[in-house]
């Protein structure tokens, strides 16, 4: 009980500064806006918001993300309806196969829309991810511009 309370002490002072100095510094990765993991077969794939390609990160611990190098999986074309703003990336797998849906515009943000890519490969470090089009289905709605 004499230990209780020097720790309750510590603990609480502790939070007193991190609420008092309002930052927080993030023990994985020093950036990463618009965050996704997927795991699969005991391995993590993270993707984030890189605006200008699609980056993939490969790890078996989340807590080692910091140390492995990403793989570029995609550039845009330099012109047309998805060549820039390149945000929100995220993978699934399904049916045997990984997909990345991220969305991009040609520089005008009202054109920004949803794309996919595809990749049969049992590792999406690896072979090749095919561009399949913008997705299409009756939940995604666009404001229309005028």
């Amino acid at each position: 009980m004499r230990y209780l309370l020097p720790l309750c002490y510590i603990f609480l002072l502790n939070f007193a500064l991190v609420i008092s100095d309002g930052t927080f510094t993030n023990p994985i990765l020093p950036s990463g806006p618009d965050p996704w993991v997927l795991k699969n077969n005991n391995f993590y794939y993270y993707m984030n918001t890189m605006g200008d390609r699609l980056s993939l990160w490969k790890t078996s611990e989340m807590s080692e993300l910091n140390s492995v190098s990403p793989v570029t999986i995609w550039m845009p074309p330099s012109t047309g309806p998805y060549s820039g703003q390149i945000w929100a990336p995220e993978i699934h797998f399904y049916d045997e196969k990984f997909y990345v849906y991220f969305t991009a515009d040609d520089g005008n943000n009202n054109n920004h829309r949803i794309y996919v890519l595809e990749n049969a490969s049992p590792d999406p470090t690896f072979g090749t991810w095919n561009f399949m089009g913008m997705a299409r289905s009756r939940f995604l709605i666009f404001r229309e511009s005028k």
